[in-house]
């Protein structure tokens, strides 16, 4: 377990998997409109991810309460680099979560992990922008209709984050 302020980060665990999955499908129900994973689904990436030595996934507590998910992902333990992810339930959404979760998986990732780079991917007009600017992340720049939202077309922009620029705690 990790503690940040009041945010707790604790690794994901089997009994979670119904959640990360409810999550995954209130993340990407706009994208899609259908529900994308299946409880098998879901147990086959949990099965493979659960065994993985690259990939962190956290359930974010605040309180005794779950709000979210914060993720490390593709770990490269020799350059010290890893993708950085965060996402908050949706009847968590809206309370000023964003930030503080995206600050203690990064504080984490730097200070526990020692790893030297986080790379990070919102779509454009995401309210985690904000988020990833606030906590230190630099664009580095923007993919071009990566994904399908409401049926348009949507970027994405990309961010890093070096440990030497970070100034958290």
């Amino acid at each position: 377990m990790y503690t940040y302020g009041d945010i707790v980060l604790r690794i994901a665990e089997d009994k979670d998997v119904r959640n990360l999955s409810r999550l995954k499908n209130e993340s990407w129900f706009g994208t899609h409109r259908v529900s994308i994973q299946t409880m098998k689904a879901q147990g086959d990436w949990w099965e493979k991810v659960s065994r993985s030595q690259n990939d962190y996934i956290m359930i974010v507590m605040k309180g005794i309460v779950s709000v979210g998910v914060y993720k490390l992902t593709n770990i490269d333990w020799i350059n010290g680099v890893a993708d950085s992810a965060h996402d908050v339930y949706a009847d968590s959404r809206g309370k000023g979560l964003s930030y503080p979760v995206l600050s203690a998986g990064v504080a984490f990732a730097f200070n526990v992990l020692n790893l030297r780079r986080l790379n990070t991917e919102v779509l454009v007009g995401n309210h985690s922008i904000k988020a990833a600017l606030k906590v230190g992340f630099q664009a580095e720049g923007t993919r071009r209709s990566v994904k399908v939202l409401n049926g348009n077309l949507v970027d994405s922009d990309v961010f890093g984050l070096l440990r030497s620029e970070y100034h958290g705690a």
